[in-house]
């Protein structure tokens, strides 16, 4: 059975570490610090690569660990705005 992940930060512990997810994503170290601090997310783009290792660690990850760009629904309308970022929970 896989373990969830609930966070950032906890995706970031499961992988060893900013420095480890600094090394994983070829990105440097500010970089990943950046992340936490703008928005506790990790850009859309790594997703596949995120998601492989934790998935080698025996972890699920969760969507909106990432900064996806959603489609959300007009208040009143039911109708789809996508131009507007889904709101994290």
């Amino acid at each position: 059975m896989a373990k969830n992940i609930n966070s950032f930060n906890d995706a970031v512990a499961a992988l060893g570490g900013v420095k480890a997810v600094a090394r994983l994503t070829g990105r440097g170290m500010p970089n990943v610090c950046q992340w936490r601090s703008r928005n506790g997310a990790f850009p859309a783009s790594l997703y596949p690569v995120i998601k492989a290792a934790l998935a080698e660690r025996g972890y699920e990850v969760p969507i909106d660990i990432f900064t996806f760009e959603l489609p959300t629904k007009r208040p009143g309308t039911g109708a789809y705005d996508e131009t507007k970022r889904a709101k994290r929970v």
